[in-house]
Order: C-alpha cells, then sequence, then structure tokens
C-alpha cells in the first residue's frame, strides 16, 4: 500500500501581538501549546503536525540532527525570553501531537512580521514558497497598517490560498468598521485580497 502525500502546510502569519498563538492554541485545542504570554514573542518556526505519540524537536542551524526537547520547554526553545542560549541557534520547532485537526493538514506559527524585526518579514517569506496556503492574523484594534499591507503584496508573489482572520472582536465594539475599513485598505493597496474572506 502506499504511503498517503503529507498533509497541506497553513503559514500562520501576523504582526506581534495580533493574537496568532492564541488563534492556533484555540484550533489545536491543547491548552497553552504556543506560547501566548504578552512579554513574549515567538522568535522562530513553530510546526505543528500530527503524532500517535507526542514529541517535540529543535532543529538547530548548526547540527545536523535535531535536539529531542519536551513539550513543557517550547518557551523556552521558540521565544524571545527563551533561553537565550538556545534561541539564536534555532531555525525551527516540530511538535507532534494527537491532534485530529493536524491528520489533515500542519500548522505553522510564524514570528511576527511587522516592524519590530523586519528579517522575520522576509524569513517568513521564504517559509511560504513551501506552504500550501496562508492564514493572516490581524486584530480588530485598528486597520491594517503599512507593513501588513507591504506583506500582503509580497506574500501574494508565492502562494495563492490566503484567509484573513480578523481576531479580538470580543474586545473591541468597533471591529465590525475596522473590518470594514480593513476591506477598504485592501482595495485600495493590496487590490488582489479584496475579495479574500475575512472571518
Amino acid at each position: 500500500e502506499e504511503e498517503s502525500s503529507a498533509p497541506p502546510s497553513v503559514v500562520v502569519v501576523g504582526e506581534t501581538k495580533r493574537g496568532k498563538s492564541s488563534l492556533i492554541n484555540t484550533l489545536l485545542r491543547r491548552g497553552r501549546i504556543a506560547p501566548v504570554d504578552v512579554d513574549i514573542a515567538t522568535a522562530t518556526y513553530l510546526v505543528f503536525r500530527y503524532a500517535a505519540t507526542p514529541f517535540a524537536k529543535a532543529h538547530l542551524q548548526q547540527q545536523p540532527e535535531p535536539e529531542g526537547i519536551s513539550l513543557d520547554e517550547l518557551e523556552t526553545w521558540a521565544t524571545v525570553n527563551g533561553n537565550p542560549g538556545n534561541h539564536r541557534q534555532v531555525g525551527w520547532v516540530e511538535v507532534g501531537i494527537d491532534v485530529p485537526l493536524l491528520r489533515y493538514l500542519t500548522l505553522i506559527d510564524t514570528p511576527g512580521v511587522g516592524g519590530l524585526d523586519a528579517g522575520h518579514a522576509a524569513f517568513t517569506l521564504r517559509a511560504l514558497g513551501e506552504a500550501d496556503a496562508l492564514l493572516f492574523v490581524v486584530d480588530s484594534s485598528a486597520p491594517l497598517s503599512q507593513p501588513e499591507l507591504d506583506f500582503l503584496r509580497q506574500a501574494s508573489e508565492s502562494i495563492d490560498t490566503v484567509m484573513i482572520v480578523l481576531t479580538k472582536t470580543d474586545l473591541y465594539r468597533g471591529w465590525a468598521r475596522i473590518e470594514h475599513d480593513d476591506r477598504l485598505l485592501l482595495e485600495m493597496h493590496a487590490r488582489r485580497f479584496s475579495r479574500t474572506p475575512i472571518v
């Protein structure tokens, strides 16, 4: 019997503090497996795939073989405020968990892509070359920023399937106006995405 092909990969992208990791935790229904504290930021990729037996591996830049780590150590290996000796060397962290959704797709949590660290945007754009879909996370506090619009324009050269997620609608009563303004901004500055679903 032939081995089935790998599930499609969905790259989750957004500026820092937009609710990206919280969204992933909600989709995976595994508590806080993706770090979400307000004082930390994801510094490298977290790749979530299906595994009957849970595991985590840190793929280091200077080592051919990944290093096995515990799921409890994800924050240390994947965030800026983690162990300073580790996060500078980590290329990406692979996490295998028994979650039904991951039988059908692989979720990739990326570093924030905005002005705080422009290198993250370039890093993420390279990853999109291997992705099947982009889940772009924006929040309800303000309309799309210039870095977000710039990123979407650049991303359109690498990927066809895009969905936009508007987070924090429970925190901002004017979220519907923000959604409307986002539509106008997309029409003016990133026209290809003017009819992209916003959920």
